[in-house]
């Protein structure tokens, strides 16, 4: 039998009632010209598409290149382990393919989630990425609940967190022992900087700011912004 290219089915067990002779293991496809699914009419009920499998997990599968069943790109909608899946799946000389979920519309949706989203493998899932990042993340609204943790490895190496500019140089960090790393902190309008070489005629802040100097010696390792605007006013403590 010939079939028409791009829109599949698996049938991967006995069709409940088989109106049409289709095999266990066969690929039913969808008649765009009817909107049916070809030579089996007993599968769209009311409008909707049922498939019932006996003993064994359903699946349904979409293909977006089927060369034959060693050489194809799908996507699916299956139970494994008892557990509802999306899947993109390759075999052969097909290509493996993202996921994507868009809202209907021409402005930004929603994709609604209750309860835990968690990786399919530990330590191999990423949100987001260098070059597609999201907007913003937030969180809380449970008065229990931490908002945001960032858990160490056991051989952590790796800074626990970053605060990066748009090239991905980092401007602040917490590294594996906890430890805060930043340029300068800001209280208020006044600021805790530290650096080489004195900071008078060289670093601008506030009167009330501090500056530790790292290569200072005695009475030259800690000043004070005490006078002036600009970078001037600097007195050694």
């Amino acid at each position: 039998m010939s079939y028409p290219s791009g829109y599949g089915i698996d049938v991967l067990d006995t069709v409940i009632g088989n109106p049409s002779g289709i095999s266990d293991g066969e690929v039913l496809y969808w008649d765009t010209s009817t909107n049916k699914a070809l030579g089996s009419p007993g599968f769209i009920f009311n409008d909707t598409l049922k498939q019932v499998i006996l003993g064994v997990g359903s699946k349904l599968t979409l293909y977006n290149v089927y060369s034959d069943a060693l050489n194809y790109e799908r996507g699916g909608l299956e139970w494994r382990n008892n557990t509802l899946t999306l899947v993109s799946e390759k075999l052969g000389t097909g290509s493996q393919r993202f996921i994507k979920i868009l809202p209907g519309g021409t402005g930004n949706g929603y994709l609604y989630v209750k309860g835990d989203i968690v990786p399919d493998v530990a330590a191999q899932s990423y949100i987001g990425t260098p070059s597609l990042k999201h907007a913003g993340i937030y969180a809380g609204g449970l008065a229990a609940a931490v908002p945001f943790v960032a858990m160490a490895h056991a051989s952590q190496t790796a800074n626990l967190q970053e605060w990066q500019n748009s090239s991905g140089t980092p401007l602040a960090s917490v590294d594996k022992d906890g430890n805060v790393s930043t340029p300068k902190v800001v209280l208020g309008t006044v600021s805790i900087l530290s650096g080489s070489g004195t900071p008078e005629a060289a670093v601008t802040a506030v009167i009330g700011s501090m500056y530790v100097r790292t290569d200072g010696g005695a009475n030259t390792t800690l000043y004070v912004k005490e006078s002036g605007t600009g970078n001037t006013g600097w007195v050694a403590k």
